[in-house]
This record gives C-alpha cells, structure tokens and sequence, in this order.
C-alpha cells in the first residue's frame, strides 16, 4: 500500500496485517482502539471515515456513541437485580446481550436479555414458573 494509504487508514483507526496487498483488496484490519481483529477493503474503510468520521471499528463507535445510555440502563436494572456478570459494560453491546442477574425480592438467579428487563412489567422467571405450576397443578 501507498504511503498516504496508510496514514489515511490509520487516521481511520485500523492498522493493515499485510501492508503489500492493495487498498481495494479485503485483508485483516487491526483496530487501533480496541485490537480486534476486522476482514474488509482498507478503501471501503477510508470511505466511510471520510464520510462519517469515528475512529475504529463498528464495537468501538457504537461503545462511545451510545456508552452513556447504556450506563443508565446498567443503574436501572441494578434497582431490581443484582448484576453478576463480571464486566458488564464489555458484555452490554445490544438490547439483546445476556446478563447473569439475582432478584433482590427472591433471591433467584437466572440469565436475562437486557431488552425485556429494562421494561418494569418483568418479574423473575423462576417465580413465575412456581406460579404456574401451583395454577395447572403441575410439579416442578
């Protein structure tokens, strides 16, 4: 790659694995910023940068675009739960991520999607399913 090539992409936030291919050619791309490892054209890269301009790759923009909303979702759900995921901040990236959480009411402790728990009509789901047993008087 040119030279200017380079710096342009390293303005853009990534570092190519193999600086002999071409910009048009798709290659392994580092992210200075967060070191993950993105297959795409150095060209396509550039492009995009130059029309939006947020350094690295899709992880980090959406970390630093939306971080903060995404703090105040951790602080409502902790009203309710305790979070017992190590690092939740890293594994927060969508509405749809996981957590490991216990329910400060029972005492529970399942697995949650992020999406339903920040709607407050969501109850623990190991209480739910003893209430269904009692109502079709089934046994767990």
């Amino acid at each position: 790659m040119k030279t200017d090539v380079l710096s342009k992409l390293l303005l853009a936030g990534f570092v190519p694995t193999d600086s002999t291919l071409d910009a048009k050619t798709k290659q392994n791309l580092i992210c200075t910023e967060c070191n993950e490892i993105q297959y795409m054209a150095p060209h396509s890269k550039m492009l995009n940068f130059k029309k939006f301009p947020s350094k690295g790759c899709k992880i980090c923009v959406d970390k630093r675009k939306n971080g903060e909303q995404r703090k105040l979702n951790l602080l409502k759900i902790a009203e309710k739960f305790e979070i017992l995921t190590s690092n939740p901040e890293n594994v927060y990236r969508t509405g749809n991520s996981t957590l490991k959480l216990r329910n400060k009411k029972c005492n529970h402790i399942a697995e949650y999607v992020i999406r339903n728990v920040l709607h407050d009509n969501v109850n623990c789901s190991e209480c739910a399913k003893d209430k269904h047993a009692l109502i079709h008087g089934t046994i767990r």
